[in-house]
């Protein structure tokens, strides 16, 4: 997990399992789930039934970085969390 201060907003990044390369160099992708759903502000049991999942343990894993969501959902992620698939991912 990185958590970086900007101002006074603070941005918490949780690394996923999935590595990807570029310009040679390994990387982790990143999701920033967590932020989303608070700013809309949505709990992780509301973004689960949105999304057809009966629990909301999927979304946990999500946000804890111990899962990845599936690349299938990620459009309906981000109409859920009122953004574009790409705010999904950071740079952290």
């Amino acid at each position: 997990m990185l958590t970086l201060r900007v101002d006074k907003l603070q941005i918490v990044c949780y690394t996923a399992h999935e590595t990807c390369f570029k310009g040679g160099e390994k990387m982790q992708t990143t999701f920033r789930i967590r932020d989303l759903r608070q700013a809309v502000p949505m709990t992780q049991h509301e973004l689960a039934k949105q999304l057809g999942y009966k629990s909301a343990s999927a979304i946990t894993m999500w946000e804890s970085g111990e899962r990845k969501p599936p690349s299938t959902i990620l459009p309906q992620l981000a109409k859920a969390l009122d953004c574009e698939v790409a705010d999904l991912f950071s740079d952290c």
